[in-house]
């Protein structure tokens, strides 16, 4: 109490001396000046209020909205797609101070670049002045209007450079021809991967060596010189440019001259600068009285004082630079859609070979380009779905006010126009993911909206020669697709499809089921361990005593699991008659099978292992369960199909069906543009059912031993498991529970590191391969990864042989290489289900753990297990422990 009563006097000392006054003043000065920079705020100008008015996401004043920046490097497409359909085609960013209106609607798009002719490019263009300076695309608006209206004529279609441009077209296609034919050739005597082919640096080339040959009658012939530093020059160039666009502070000229990527800008910039200067010089020592190509223009209007000697040198940059780029990812975007899309492909060729006839080698005329309109209508679906210059930005020069919605653009803000958005906008393009060239039809096109479809940019600054890219890129596509075919790797293709089928929804709906048979997995256990009573005539205070081993039982229950997850079908494996009781000796003879046929060289050869004692067994089996998968898929259909979509998949009696991975696969079939039978399902289906679970279940009978003769490890996990489900064992487990148990999860990655019951990964190298040893693997040689020995690797697991849970810590999985654990393979082509199998692995520990103490029977040591050389690794002999059910 007596420091309370000091107090006054503390404070009127603290007063006298001036400490308080002085405090209040710094209080004072700290607020003045925060409300003085929060009025240079561009946000809490009036400018800034006018912005604000447009919906967007949450930002500060200075700050903005910086996470948004993170998030648009990961993924800009995604993100700004996303952004679009969220505030219905227009929102506003806010980056540090500054402000960025996307606009994605087709009539707010018209107001901005037809109707206002809004001419003036944003400041974003400055990062591309250090190549184009003056060009058309980068120029101000005096110099681009007096530029603009010396070039149009030039590039009229009527002039001799449009007639003349099909004939660089078809010269340069058949070189292009050539050089294809040649290296398909050199994969197939190399013994190459026939099924990976990256067609980019062939599609620039073919379109650099056009765009030069026509700018100044000499091509770059970068078809020939296939390391060719101009026609490759694109690639990290587009980086730099995404680098600098995303980081505001990279456009600081006092940060970017100290940038390392401003190496890259001065050698691009030299480079373009040096090629295009050989080919002004060479063109003027020509000298001709008639103008034959672009440049012979330029250089006339140079000599008539139109162009300083650097616009010329800018100009021809801007052309060739820009000519080629764009149509380079607009080929490679084609390929793709036509090797995802094998109908439409199809339809295509038969179009080409109508119009072109048995010659795939004559030039093409302007006629044959009209006639291909098929073609037409795949280019243009091509590039809805991915322009090649998917943002257009322009400082508005007014303000504009949307005649549908009360949105105000306001005067100096600068615009972002998203195409990609915009292409994809539901009313205009009824399922807009989809790849429909139909849409492109000449009366569907007649119903567009003005502003909806702006692939080359629309208004008085579009595109100068639109006729041009679309005359080479169908020049270059029809000779490609007369002469060659595109086949995606379907293992790619169906891969990126069920990635997201075992993520999301699928996850809850299978912990359902993992729960609902840990119940049952409980009652196997008492029946197993009572018939055992009976048969031994014990005593029940006696079944303590009895060893038991529960392989067949988790055999019998990742089964059911798996069925239900996988096909959608109630198969009772643990307690009821199963409707598919084949497929587990299903399971065990196609592993027979493939080791046979592994250590047995002579029986690789179909027509000899027709006459082997197992081909007959495995033939039966495999149809039974292949018309079994083929009635599943039929049943799965009429059941999706009896839902009432608009109530999120209620069938007729209201209780939900559960997500199966089937469903995913059902809607990416009924899909005409995808072809998938189900033929291909069923198959599918069996390896999922096959492979997902005989590798888990035989995981869990090891974990399960290695609890057994591991006590005082097993009590750990126990401990913990009891943490987190308390006294109420028979609780269903959720995502959360499972995430909170980082022990057991320690304690089944070293069962896996020591015991991967898939030992052997094989791999065909597609390419040569350089390991860090200097050791050359050639191209298309069998590469095996031998996971036992990788995972006993002492620079990464000290002691390997010891059985330690310590050695996947947090501490220990810092340090560690990605690649020196590999129980599920790993790369692109690693297990898709591995999620699923930890969730089951998880709970089913836990229930079992919850229920008993696992006793490792005597003797019974770990070196004693002896593997079975399999495709799928097991035990020689069954596991010896005892079960003490838990008080």
């Amino acid at each position: 109490m007596e420091e309370l009563h000091d107090a006054p006097v503390l404070i009127n000392s603290y007063i006298s001396s001036g400490k308080l006054s002085s405090l209040i003043l710094l209080t004072l000065t700290c607020y003045l000046l925060l409300k003085v920079i929060n009025s240079l705020s561009a946000k809490q100008s009036s400018f800034g209020r006018k912005v604000d008015r447009i919906d967007g996401p949450w930002s500060l004043p200075w700050i903005g909205c910086p996470s948004l920046i993170f998030t648009l490097k990961k993924d800009v497409f995604t993100v700004l797609n996303s952004m679009t359909e969220k505030y219905k085609g227009c929102f506003r960013v806010w980056v540090l101070n500054d402000p960025t209106i996307f606009v994605a609607s087709p009539k707010m798009v018209h107001k901005v670049l037809v109707e206002n002719a809004q001419v003036q490019k944003s400041d974003m263009y400055d990062i591309l002045k250090f190549m184009f300076g003056k060009g058309l695309v980068t120029s101000d608006v005096p110099t681009w209007k007096r530029h603009r209206e010396l070039i149009q004529p030039w590039l009229q279609p009527e002039n001799d450079i449009s007639k003349n441009y099909l004939n660089h077209v078809n010269k340069h296609t058949n070189v292009f021809c050539q050089v294809m034919r040649a290296y398909l050739d050199k994969v197939e005597m190399l013994g190459m991967d026939k099924n990976e082919h990256d067609l980019f640096p062939f599609f620039h080339r073919v379109l650099f060596d056009i765009v030069t040959d026509a700018l100044s009658g000499k091509c770059a012939e970068s078809q020939e010189i296939l390391a060719s530093q101009y026609a490759d020059m694109g690639k990290r160039t587009k980086s730099m440019l995404m680098d600098k666009w995303l980081n505001p502070h990279l456009r600081n000229k006092w940060i970017w001259a100290v940038h390392p990527l401003r190496r890259v800008e001065t050698e691009m910039l030299n480079m373009v600068t040096n090629f295009v200067k050989e080919r002004i010089v060479l063109r003027r020592q020509r000298g001709t009285s008639k103008p034959e190509t672009l440049m012979d223009y330029f250089i006339q209007a140079r000599d008539q004082n139109e162009f300083s000697d650097e616009e010329l040198q800018q100009h021809m940059n801007t052309f060739t630079v820009t000519g080629h780029n764009s149509s380079a990812a607009a080929l490679l975007n084609f390929s793709f859609m036509m090797g995802n899309n094998c109908n439409v492909q199809q339809k295509l060729q038969k179009e080409l070979d109508q119009v072109i006839g048995k010659d795939k080698d004559r030039p093409l005329t302007h006629d044959d380009l009209k006639r291909m309109k098929y073609l037409d209508q795949c280019l243009k679906e091509t590039l809805r779905l991915f322009p090649s210059i998917p943002l257009i930005m322009r400082t508005l020069t007014a303000d504009i006010v949307s005649d549908v919605d009360p949105i105000l653009l306001p005067k100096n803000s600068r615009v972002a126009i998203w195409i990609p958005g915009l292409h994809r906008n539901p009313q205009v393009f009824p399922d807009p993911e989809k790849y429909i060239p139909e849409r492109f039809t000449p009366e569907n096109m007649e119903k567009f909206p003005p502003g909806a479809y702006i692939p080359f940019s629309d208004g008085p600054r579009g595109c100068i020669a639109q006729h041009l890219p679309e005359m080479q890129l169908k020049g270059v596509l029809a000779k490609f697709f007369l002469n060659f075919s595109i086949k995606l790797d379907k293992w790619k293709i169906h891969r990126k499809i069920l990635t997201p089928a075992v993520n999301g929804r699928i996850l809850e709906d299978f912990l359902e089921i993992v729960n609902e048979d840990c119940v049952k997995f409980c009652r196997a256990i008492k029946t197993e361990m009572l018939t055992k009573l009976n048969e031994g005539n014990l005593e029940s205070s006696e079944m303590s005593k009895m060893s038991v081993d529960l392989r067949q039982i988790f055999h019998n229950l990742f089964m059911g699991m798996i069925i239900e997850t996988v096909v959608g079908v109630r198969d009772d494996y643990l307690e009821g008659s199963p409707d598919a009781p084949f497929l587990i000796e299903h399971g065990e003879n196609v592993k027979n099978m493939m080791l046979a046929r592994s250590v047995n060289p002579l029986l690789r050869f179909d027509w000899l292992w027709k006459f082997h004692p197992l081909a007959k067994k495995i033939k039966t089996m495999q149809d039974d369960a292949h018309e079994w998968y083929l009635k599943s898929i039929n049943t799965r259909r009429a059941q999706l199909k009896k839902q009432d979509e608009n109530i999120m998949k209620q069938n007729s009696n209201g209780a939900r069906l559960r997500q199966a991975i089937l469903d995913t696969l059902l809607e990416f079939s009924d899909d005409p543009n995808n072809d998938v039978t189900d033929e291909y399902l069923a198959y599918e289906l069996n390896t999922f059912v096959l492979g997902g679970h005989d590798t888990t279940s035989e995981t869990m009978s090891i974990v399960v031993y290695m609890l057994a003769i591991h006590p005082e490890l097993q009590e750990k996990v126990y401990q913990e498991t009891l943490q987190v489900f308390g006294n109420d064992i028979q609780r269903p487990a959720t995502l959360a529970d499972l995430s909170r148990l980082p022990y057991m999860e320690q304690f089944i990655k070293e069962t896996q590191r020591m015991f991967p019951v898939v030992p052997m990964v094989m791999r065909k190298t597609g390419s040569e391969v350089v390991l860090e040893e200097g050791c050359t693997v050639p191209a298309g040689t069998t590469v095996g990864v031998w996971s036992p020995g990788l995972h006993r690797d002492t620079r990464v697991f000290p002691n390997p042989e010891k059985f330690d849970p310590d050695h996947f810590s947090e501490e220990a999985c810092k340090n560690m290489d990605q690649y020196a654990f590999n129980p599920y393979s790993g790369g692109l082509r690693n297990c898709i289900g591995k999620r699923l199998s930890v969730i089951q692995m998880k709970v089913i520990l836990s229930r079992l753990l919850l229920h008993y103490k696992l006793v490792g029977a005597n003797p019974n040591k770990m070196e004693d297990v002896r593997w079975l050389p399999r495709v799928i690794m097991g035990p020689s002999k069954r596991f010896q422990y005892y079960l003490e059910e838990r008080k």
